[in-house]
This record gives C-alpha cells, sequence and structure tokens, in this order.
C-alpha cells in the first residue's frame, strides 16, 4: 500500500465524495474543494444503478440508499398524437441521487469537504501538484485528484493539447414534476419508461424517488427530457437567463426568460404527443443541459490523475455517467491500496479505466448519431 497521502480533490460531486470517502478510510489526507457555495443535493433526479455504482454505494456503507428504488416495469413507445406504438415488457429501477449525495456528503467532516472554494488550476511540482486558488493561494498536495466534471480545470494540466469538450449538437429541456401533477394521459403508464422518437426529437419520461428518497405512490417525481437540436451559436442564448447571466454549459432551473417558456411551450404542443406537451405547461420551469462529450487520451499527468465526466464525458444516452464515476473512485482507491509507489498506482488505474471511458464516450456518439438530434 503507497504511504499515508496528502490527496486534494477539486470538485465534490459523486466521483469526488467516493474517492475521498474510500481513500480516507484507507488512512489518506483528504480534503475536496468544491467552487460552489450552494448545496448541491438539489442537482440530481433519478439513477439508474448500474453493477460498478452499486458496488461503490456498499463499499461506502451507503447501501441503504440503491434499497429506495423506484421501480419501472415495461416501455411504452408513443406517436405523436399520443397513442401507443409499442409497450413491452422492460424492468429497471432508479434511486435518489439527492438522498446518495446527501448520505454520502455526511460521511466527510466539513474540514474534509470545503465549499465555495474556486480552483482555477493546477500545477505540476517535483514530488506532487498544487493547486492553486482564485485568490491566488496555493496548497501542495502528494497527490490531486481531479473529479471536477465537464467544466474541469484539472484536464488542461493532464492534456494541455487536448481538453476541450465536444458539442454533439444538441440539448436536452428537462422537467421535474411532482407526481401529483402527473398528467392524465401519463396516469396508466406511471409504472412505465415512456419515450417519443422522430427524426431531431427524443422526449423520455418515468418516475424517479422524491426528494428525500421517497418512493411510496404519490411521493415520487416524474423526470421529463427532451433532445432538441441547437446550433453551437444558439447556446449563448439558450445560457443566458432572465436577467442577462449568462452559464457556459447549462441554463439552471428557474432562471428561464417568460418569453422563452412561452415559445418553448408552443413547440411542445405542436411537435410531441399531448400526454408530454402537457407537462410543459405546468408551473414548473424547464431547465437546459447542452449534451457535449470528451474523448480522452489520458487519465494521468504525473501526480494529477482525472475521475468522472472530468476524465471522460460520455452523452446521458448510456445512462452510465454516475457509475462510471464511482467506479473511478473506486478503482483508483484499489490501485493506491494494492501498490507501491504512487507512479505504479496511477499507471494500473489508468490501465484498468482508460479503454472503458473511451469505449463508453464513443457508444454514447454512436446513439446520438442515431437518433439524428444534432441540427
Amino acid at each position: 500500500m503507497v504511504r499515508p497521502l496528502r490527496i486534494r480533490i477539486v470538485g465534490g460531486s459523486i466521483a469526488g465524495l467516493f474517492a475521498a470517502i474510500l481513500l480516507d478510510r484507507q488512512g489518506m489526507d483528504v480534503r475536496i474543494y468544491e467552487r460552489s457555495g450552494a448545496d448541491l443535493s438539489g442537482r440530481g433526479a433519478g439513477l439508474t444503478g448500474g453493477r460498478e455504482l452499486f458496488d461503490a454505494i456498499h463499499k461506502i456503507g451507503c447501501s441503504n440508499v440503491s434499497r429506495l428504488s423506484v421501480l419501472s416495469d415495461r416501455q411504452v413507445m408513443l406517436d405523436q398524437q399520443g397513442g401507443v406504438v409499442a409497450d413491452q415488457p422492460a424492468s429497471g429501477s432508479r434511486f435518489s441521487w439527492d438522498l446518495l449525495y446527501r448520505t454520502a456528503r455526511a460521511k466527510l467532516s466539513d474540514n474534509q469537504y470545503v465549499q465555495g472554494r474556486h480552483v482555477v488550476r493546477v500545477e505540476h511540482l517535483e514530488d506532487g501538484a498544487a493547486v492553486v486558488f482564485k485568490d491566488g493561494e496555493q496548497e501542495r498536495a502528494d497527490l490531486v485528484i481531479g473529479a471536477d466534471g465537464v467544466a474541469s480545470v484539472v484536464r488542461q494540466l493532464v492534456d494541455p493539447d487536448h481538453f476541450a469538450n465536444d458539442y454533439a449538437g444538441y440539448a436536452a429541456w428537462r422537467i421535474l414534476l411532482p407526481e401529483q401533477q402527473l398528467p392524465q394521459g401519463l396516469s396508466s403508464m406511471r409504472n412505465a419508461l415512456v419515450a417519443f422518437s422522430w427524426p431531431g426529437i427524443q422526449s423520455i419520461g418515468y418516475m424517479v424517488p422524491g426528494g428525500a428518497g421517497e418512493i411510496e405512490p404519490g411521493r415520487r417525481r416524474y423526470s421529463w427530457g427532451w433532445y432538441r437540436p441547437a446550433s453551437a451559436r444558439e447556446l449563448t442564448s439558450l445560457f443566458t437567463t432572465a436577467d442577462g447571466h449568462r452559464f457556459e454549459y447549462s441554463l439552471p432551473p428557474g432562471s428561464m426568460s417568460e418569453e422563452r417558456v412561452e415559445e418553448f411551450r408552443r413547440d411542445a404542443a405542436a411537435l410531441l404527443p399531448p400526454q408530454f406537451a402537457e407537462i410543459t405547461q405546468s408551473e414548473h420551469r424547464p431547465w437546459i443541459q447542452g449534451i457535449f462529450d470528451y474523448l480522452p487520451r489520458r487519465l494521468v499527468a504525473g501526480r494529477v490523475v482525472l475521475l468522472g465526466d472530468a476524465g471522460a464525458l460520455a452523452r446521458p444516452h448510456v445512462g452510465m455517467g454516475t457509475s462510471k464515476a464511482a467506479g473511478d473512485a473506486v478503482a483508483l482507491a484499489t490501485a493506491l491500496g494494492a501498490a507501491g509507489t504512487i507512479g505504479e498506482a496511477l499507471r494500473a488505474f489508468e490501465r484498468d479505466r482508460l479503454a472503458s471511458a473511451q469505449w463508453l464516450v464513443m457508444r454514447s456518439r454512436e446513439i446520438g448519431a442515431s437518433l439524428r438530434l444534432a441540427g
């Protein structure tokens, strides 16, 4: 096992959290720096549990979260008029991202999980790496983990000539609806994954747990999304709030202008099955997620390693992003626990994770291309 290390983690979502918990148990000095000062638990909805995610949840002692699942027993395809064109058995389970985040976060002290601390870059040192903060302060570490997601600042140090995300040519408009407000036309399909696909359009809805992990009928939420073409030039407008603030990769809930909401509703009424169009008429305004991907050439450079979306960003069609992030954290902890040196551990981690990460990104591109969603 590698000697106890001073490890600093940039990014406090699932990959960073899981890595910190596992490495803390190995006796490492771990600390997460999360840029956002807000509670992250409102940022997720339902998680599809893959093998790696369930394994990681068990390893960090959060198995109770995965047992609070909403089950779906079939998949229904609608036509544009709202008729059912296919209805077939298809089992699936989804549990609460919010509950998982809060449960995992509670396993770290406030000294180990620092919010509102903005890391602007990471630098190589002869015997480690340094994180540099927005206020100019620096902190040295034996190992720096980049778990800072789609907007990663750590990735540029790992591969300076290949660090930018690729825009896929479309965005997802999303609404999370309380189950009590589910349109009547979907009431008989509340235990199904419901989808509508047409060239340039894909829309999907399914039930997920409530914000605190509630799985009882009537207390759950309905997660709905609509993938729509959008040119790169349009993103500037799409990701600008009603008061003029500009975001780079998404538009958060509640910030869309009234004019754009009304345009969105008109488009939905013209293009979507009536059951889905009715969702857009609810009081819950959509948020927008730009669809990007990143195909990595490496995950390690010196004493710096990338996990989760910072290392390899796949489009959401494969539904494995959180599982991959959790698997990365377990793989890194395993490598550090088995190797004699940091370099040996990082080489083992990259051998274990790079090829599968590349496959995941390429597979997500293939699915996206088959849906013909790009404008």
